[in-house]
């Protein structure tokens, strides 16, 4: 099998491409990047090194896709995946890369009769409706009082309502669900869609809106502030944690079975029992580097931003047996472990910032 991966020099695609390499040593796999990311260039040396094709090129422009040929399965991490884009600049870049980038990976896949997986996100449920909801405190974390509507958990299933404002981020991600959706169904092409809510794992290069484990745990290897922002400034918001590990091998179920999957949505995430706040984090950052850290607090709460968010994963485990394996704890060490053992480069990374 031939499989081609956008967004492959990212913390994710270059992560699968490592995965399915391991797993399946005879398909040929190809990283398509556009290095736009700070750590992409790394991340090519890593692929490279093992066997794999790395080809610089933009999702935005169908001609560089069209150098590439005979792929069976195309599976589409590039992305700009910050919830902050969009707000006050780079929104073009954000349409272009997020919504005009999944047409041209579907016409790449009609031209190649390839199968397409699509990594989408939790943030194209609305933010104005999980903000609506009442929380109370537990373990210094918000928790719903109730369970989400038309969910049967105090977390989020495929059930949850898509009606609303979603960011431009969540926007672009569910606009390119309803025309993967569309143009399959025209054209004849299988394909599965993920909805992921935060991963995480080393090898990320975390920022401030994107990849928060990592971000907080530089600031602490570097002595940089930290805030904590919105819903008074407390720390108590909370997300769940999907350790990369856990979502490779639910891809390479996919790709070993695709047709147990396709033309399906699913909710993928850490659930319930993987659930960590920023007041957690700071917790476990003070216990691992060995001194407290004061955080600041900023009590305005940010366009976009929610108070929590959980999976309902129920969906893929009913079909598949697919659960997450990785203890939160298990992700947050070896993601403490991994940026003290690559300070020296993380540093040269903030420098270029």
């Amino acid at each position: 099998m031939n499989i081609l991966i956008t967004g492959g020099c990212g913390f994710v695609g270059s992560s699968l491409c490592i995965s399915i390499k391991n797993k399946f040593k005879e398909y040929k796999i190809i990283a398509f990047d556009n290095f736009y990311r700070k750590g992409s260039i790394i991340n090519k040396k890593r692929l490279e090194k093992i066997g794999i094709k790395v080809i610089k090129g933009d999702i935005r422009f169908k001609k560089d896709l069209d150098k590439i040929s005979n792929i069976d399965l195309l599976i589409d991490c590039a992305a700009d995946p910050s919830v902050a884009t969009g707000k006050k600049k780079n929104l073009r870049y954000l349409v272009e890369t997020n919504l005009i980038g999944t047409l041209n990976s579907l016409e790449f896949s009609k031209k190649n009769k390839a199968k397409l997986i699509f990594l989408s996100s939790s943030r194209i449920y609305p933010f104005e409706d999980i903000n609506k909801m009442k929380f109370k405190i537990k373990n210094d974390q918000y928790i719903p009082k109730e369970n989400f509507k038309n969910c049967k958990k105090k977390a989020i299933s495929e059930k949850f309502k898509t009606k609303g404002i979603k960011t431009f981020y969540g926007f672009t991600k569910y606009s390119s669900e309803n025309l993967i959706e569309e143009y399959s169904y025209a054209n004849n092409i299988d394909y599965i869609i993920n909805r992921c809510g935060v991963i995480a794992g080393p090898w990320q290069w975390g920022k401030i809106d994107q990849g928060f484990i990592v971000y907080w745990m530089i600031c602490y290897l570097f002595k940089m502030k930290l805030n904590y922002i919105g819903y008074g400034g407390s720390g108590y918001q909370c997300r769940d944690i999907l350790d990369i590990n856990d979502l490779s091998a639910l891809i390479n179920k996919q790709i070993t079975n695709f047709s147990n999957f396709k033309n399906n949505i699913f909710n993928i995430g850490g659930g319930s029992s993987r659930i960590l706040s920023l007041k957690n984090l700071t917790d476990q950052c003070n216990k691992l580097f060995g001194f407290k850290k004061k955080i600041n607090s900023i009590s305005k709460t940010r366009y976009g931003d929610i108070p929590y968010y959980v999976t309902d994963y129920s969906k893929i485990y009913n079909l598949c047996g697919w659960k997450p394996k990785k203890k939160l704890e298990t992700t947050v060490f070896e993601i403490y472990k991994w940026v003290n053992d690559h300070k020296k480069t993380i540093k040269k990374q903030i420098e270029k910032i």
